[in-house]
């Protein structure tokens, strides 16, 4: 046992090395503000995490945080956190990107604080949340989350005009 120690320990610095090296995403487990996991991925190219929940049955407010082990979270994962309990989610600035149906499903979901850099949003990624439900939110027929365009309501007649400030259309808004 005690010979083994030692090599365990070998073997294991070396599938660590090894993981950090690849090309591959490699996922890491941790604790969010309110305690609820978070899985961050590390970007291919090494310069980013994405983020995704760990916890199907995560609920109340989620903080998305700017960084992770020193790298900037960029990226929300597709499906990433859909079907979970949140009331509410904080997505940094450091977030340009929101992967499809990541906050699908999300019936609590009633208020959301948006990344000003947001360049890329998924199809159907706030559909049947709290906040895509409330009527107040859409505004002549179109859902906004700060200046994100969201969707636009299927039966809509007539002249669209996209409010200034747009920055973003999400895919399938129309």
């Amino acid at each position: 046992m005690i010979i083994l120690k030692p090599i365990f320990s070998v073997v294991l610095s070396v599938v660590i090395l090894l993981s950090l090296s690849s090309s591959t995403p490699v996922s890491v487990f941790a604790n969010a503000a309110d305690n609820e996991d978070l899985i961050f991925t590390l970007s291919e190219d090494k310069k980013s995490y994405s983020v995704s929940s760990a916890n199907k049955e995560m609920e109340g407010e989620l903080v998305i945080p700017n960084e992770y082990e020193g790298l900037p979270v960029t990226k929300i994962d597709s499906y990433g956190f859909n079907s979970t309990y949140i009331t509410k989610v904080v997505i940094p600035d450091s977030v340009t990107t929101i992967g499809s149906e990541a906050f699908n499903n999300c019936i609590e979901l009633k208020e959301i604080v948006m990344s000003k850099n947001i360049e890329y949003v998924g199809n159907w990624c706030f559909n049947k949340t709290a906040f895509y439900n409330n009527e107040d939110n859409w505004e002549n027929g179109i859902l906004y989350c700060g200046s994100l365009l969201i969707e636009g309501k299927v039966d809509f007649e007539g002249t669209l005009k996209i409010k200034n400030g747009t920055k973003s259309v999400a895919d399938s808004a129309f």
